[in-house]
């Protein structure tokens, strides 16, 4: 018999704390002596005790099975716990069981179910056109007595990323730094932001640092083989966006003089038909004027120069009539006068 087992039988049933060590034979014995007034142990004592716990292990071992049953008849399989989903989708939270024994009572699952028959082992719960509202942790229980088995789900609903911008801060020049920014308006946190080159040889300059959580990218002393589309995606756990920005340098100066001469003669020549037009206007006005001048039997000039002419030589005629008329009446005042002098 192992020395554990006759330490047990030793210990039981005693109360004292006081530890003896015995020796017979080369067999070394360490028990704790309770206040039980135990007899002596000898070889005979020692043999009883061994025959009596051989006895009672085959006993234990016969009669386990039948009073020992399953440690548990009901047991939820589902392993998912944790769901992560976007905003209007739908989700099934998964709740399947198994039962060990077909004893057990009658069985009662509180939660909406989507399998028509739940004995087949299947309670899951489906949402659709999930809301932000919808989050929360949600439990299976199913109960077939009397066994109970309860599952908890932890349900978070999700913002997508929308649509991010990719832009430049500032203007690519070669030799200086620059700084690529991409921004997503909407989305729910944690969201990464990660850059990558989709041109060239598709590598990163080794300068380049970027900003996983701000959505930046530095570049250090920008060369003409930084030059390229540069890709901007940004994620979280329920949707993924990106937008592409392209980087490039901008034309020579020389040519910019170009552009620049080229956007003067433009405004220029619009310039110019705009006086045009204004002039022409405002002569056809002036013709009118003169030509409402004009006596109703004469006929209208054709040119600004004939209509001048027609008019000076028309207040000419009515000056030399209105002279005229004045003379003749002095002439007829002295012709009165003379007469009636004696």
């Amino acid at each position: 018999m192992p020395l554990s087992l006759l330490q047990f039988f030793l210990e039981f049933g005693c109360n004292a704390a006081t530890r003896h060590t015995l020796s017979d034979g080369g067999v070394h014995i360490m028990f704790v002596q309770r206040q039980c007034h135990l007899p002596p142990i000898t070889l005979k004592s020692r043999y009883l005790i061994t025959k009596f716990g051989l006895w009672l292990f085959l006993i234990m071992g016969i009669f386990r099975p039948l009073t020992i049953g399953p440690a548990c008849a009901l047991e939820i399989t589902s392993h998912i716990k944790y769901y992560y989903v976007a905003r209007d989708s739908s989700v099934t939270l998964n709740c399947e069981f198994v039962l060990y024994s077909e004893n057990l009572g009658h069985m009662d699952i509180e939660c909406y179910f989507t399998s028509a028959e739940p004995q087949n082992g299947i309670a899951s719960l489906t949402i659709t056109d999930l809301k932000l509202t919808d989050s929360g942790t949600y439990q299976c229980k199913v109960k077939k007595l009397p066994e109970i088995g309860i599952k908890n789900f932890i349900l978070s609903v999700m913002e997508r990323p929308s649509m991010p911008v990719c832009y430049m801060d500032g203007e690519a020049v070669a030799g200086e730094d620059l700084r690529l920014r991409c921004r997503s308006s909407q989305g729910t946190p944690p969201m990464d932001y990660r850059w990558s080159k989709t041109s060239g040889n598709q590598k990163l300059p080794h300068t380049a640092v970027a900003d996983t959580i701000g959505g930046d990218l530095y570049l250090d002393k920008i060369t003409e083989s930084d030059t390229g589309t540069y890709l901007c995606t940004v994620l979280n756990l329920v949707g993924i966006e990106e937008c592409e920005l392209e980087l490039s340098f901008p034309p020579p100066l020389t040519m910019y003089y170009v552009y620049v001469t080229i956007a003067a003669a433009i405004v220029s020549v619009v310039l110019v038909i705009i006086i045009a037009v204004i002039f022409h206007r405002h002569r056809k006005e002036t013709e009118e004027e003169f030509s409402n001048e004009i006596l109703e039997d004469e006929l209208p000039p054709h040119t600004c120069a004939i209509s001048m002419i027609c008019l000076f030589m028309q207040k000419t005629m009515e000056k030399n009539m209105t002279n005229n008329d004045v003379r003749n009446a002095d002439g007829e005042g002295h012709e009165e006068d003379k007469v009636s002098v004696p």
